[in-house]
């Protein structure tokens, strides 16, 4: 039985802190996070970073802030997202299904995904293996994502902020 956990809130209320803290006090598992990166203090984007081992690559700019060249996998609004990134989510939750790791901790699956893109294809394998996980979705996005990947078994933890 798949066990689906969604860590929900507001942009900007803690979800991705909360998901840490649940990787944390489980002491088991792995997945990724997305660090905000700042530039003097302005938001620029965000860093991919790997629970287990704390390795980055750069996820998503907000347009503008830098040139990705070759680099561009997509964009969303005002943000340009990373080939680079991606992959490296790619080859994380690869290696975890691979190795029979549990729970598998992701952040975050919204727009993009609901779009049939993004993570799209690495959340259909996890939910696939039936591994418990921990999935960050701002509230804006939750029925959405439950009806798109047919959830049965899930709980959700709101989070406020």
């Amino acid at each position: 039985m798949i066990k689906i956990n969604i860590i929900s809130g507001k942009i900007d209320c803690g979800k991705t802190t909360k998901l840490f803290q649940l990787y944390v006090e489980k002491n088991l598992g792995d997945g990724f996070l997305l660090r905000k990166s700042y530039d003097n203090e302005i938001y620029v984007g965000q860093q991919l970073v790997r629970l287990s081992t704390g390795e980055s690559k750069p996820f998503s700019f907000r347009k503008g802030a830098t040139h990705l060249d070759n680099n561009l996998a997509d964009t969303y609004k005002n943000y340009s997202f990373t080939k680079e990134g991606f992959y490296f989510a790619e080859k994380i939750v690869m290696e975890l299904l691979e190795n029979n790791v549990e729970p598998i901790f992701i952040d975050e699956i919204g727009p993009l995904e609901l779009q049939g893109k993004g993570f799209y294809d690495i959340f259909l394998l996890i939910l696939k293996s039936q591994k418990e996980v921990f999935v960050v979705i701002r509230d804006s996005c939750v029925a959405q994502v439950i009806e798109k990947f047919h959830f049965q078994n899930y709980k959700v933890i709101n989070i406020e902020g």
